[in-house]
């Protein structure tokens, strides 16, 4: 395949997938469903100004701040410390720190996730190995996948991002892309059906989960099952923040979800202006979801 077809092709699908993420993203909503997880879901349009004024002395942390990016939270701390505003109140943690967290009170060794090293060593292998992996992505990727082992890695990461491998999410892209019709629309069907076979094989070769975003819907699972887990991992928590976002992935979003179904916390995120109207519209159908957490990848999925 020609760079020329493969710069049109990853970007036929990126769009597409873009467009799917701007559409029913996760499938069928229950409106009753989503009004009730979302009651005490708070997205303010003016950026963190509603969690610095938060800032305050207090001896035990009680505002819990998700920041997936360690850049976003560095710039956060210094306008804290430019306007000498306290940060006793606040615990800064990425996604995968709640999870961990999580984990930790339910679970005798917690799992840990495989580097980015050892993924693409595997993925190499799976590439080169599954049929039915390689029969997909090299429509998409052309013949030498285990030369461009890095744009596998970016099309599974994509799908995850976007779906979670949620069952309800995997479908619904599934049916939104037979609806399009499009070449590119029909990429993206083999990127999906292509990220889900590694996947599934990756999973069920380690023994350590294959990505930091399956470790939070592991976490996500074990809070549906046992309320308690989130009170033994953060007693003094009152608020849950998440600031530093242009978009929620389909792992943050089941944790929020699980969070607001399973605690009376509420949830504030923080957006730009500019970005406002994209999570407003994607993060209550994200929340909406019957079983956050829950995937296609691996038949115990929901045990591990």
């Amino acid at each position: 395949m020609s760079e020329e077809r493969t710069a049109a092709t990853d970007g036929g699908v990126q769009t597409s997938l873009q467009a799917f993420g701007g559409a029913d993203s996760a499938g069928g909503v229950d409106a009753d469903v989503c009004e009730a997880v979302t009651e005490r879901l708070t997205i303010h349009h003016d950026g963190v100004a509603p969690l610095l004024a938060r800032g305050r002395h207090a001896e035990t942390p009680t505002e819990l701040v998700i920041m997936p990016s360690e850049l976003h939270r560095r710039t956060l701390k210094r306008r804290l410390s430019r306007a000498s505003t306290p940060r006793d109140a606040f615990e800064f943690v990425k996604p995968r720190g709640v999870a961990d967290a999580l984990l930790a009170t339910a679970v005798a060794s917690p799992p840990s996730a495989l580097d980015r090293v050892d993924r693409l060593r595997l993925l190499e292998t799976e590439v080169a190995e599954n049929a039915t992996a390689r029969r997909h992505l090299q429509r998409v990727i052309g013949p030498s996948l285990s030369a461009n082992v890095e744009r596998v890695e970016r099309a599974c990461t994509t799908i995850e991002s976007l779906t979670g491998y949620h069952p309800d999410r995997v479908a619904a892209l599934r049916a939104w892309s037979e609806a399009t019709g499009t070449t590119a629309a029909a990429d993206t069907q083999d990127v999906l059906a292509g990220a889900i076979a590694v996947e599934r094989s990756l999973h069920e070769q380690s023994e350590r989960l294959v990505s930091s975003d399956a470790v939070v819907r592991r976490a996500c699972r074990v809070l549906m099952a046992d309320a308690s887990t989130w009170p033994a991992a953060f007693p003094a928590i009152d608020r849950v923040w998440v600031s530093g976002v242009s978009t929620v992935s389909a792992a943050l979003g089941d944790l929020l979800a699980s969070c607001l179904r399973q605690t009376t916390v509420p949830v504030h995120v923080g957006c730009r202006p500019a970005s406002g109207p994209v999570i407003e519209t994607r993060v209550p159908r994200l929340l909406s979801v019957a079983t956050p957490g829950e995937e296609v990848i691996g038949a115990d999925a929901g045990a591990r």
